[in-house]
């Protein structure tokens, strides 16, 4: 009965011994806490200084805006902010090379004044036309095949 009890319990103690290091040797022995954060993250506490403040709020047609001060007659939220609490160093960038010029296609189709700015060269409207009728049969043919498969 001793036996018994004792092979169920010495499984138990184990284990809970060894959650009960695990944090020593996660901490380098230290039994505190790890010193590797301190080392990526600046000495930069909250203060007074380091907190702002500002409000956003809705317009009539659903519009978020933002700002430090509200207009007369809004109803704004105000949300506070710990600019400290951002210790991420920006990535550095390449530097911006100019841009080359990209030189002007030389057949250009002149539209007619008062048209806004079209996607599509207008001569090409023709054959797109074209195309979309015969899209539009390869459609209708295959639906066609459908309904004769089904019957």
């Amino acid at each position: 009965m001793k036996y018994r009890l004792a092979v169920k319990i010495i499984p138990v103690i184990v284990v809970v011994a060894i959650m009960a290091a695990t944090p020593y040797f996660i901490n380098r022995g230290t039994g505190g806490q790890s010193d590797s954060g301190q080392t990526v993250m600046p000495d930069v506490r909250s203060t007074f200084q380091t907190r702002q403040t500002y409000y956003k709020w809705q317009d009539d047609t659903g519009q978020w805006h933002m700002g430090d001060e509200v207009p007369e007659g809004v109803a704004a939220i105000a949300v506070e902010i710990d600019t400290a609490a951002n210790i991420l160093q920006p990535l550095k960038t390449a530097t911006e090379k100019p841009q080359q010029e990209v030189p002007a296609p030389s057949e250009t189709v002149p539209q007619a004044p008062g048209v806004a700015p079209l996607t599509v060269n207008p001569a090409d409207i023709p054959g797109l036309l074209d195309d979309t009728q015969k899209v539009k049969a390869l459609l209708e043919n295959r639906t066609q095949q459908l309904q004769r498969s089904t019957e």
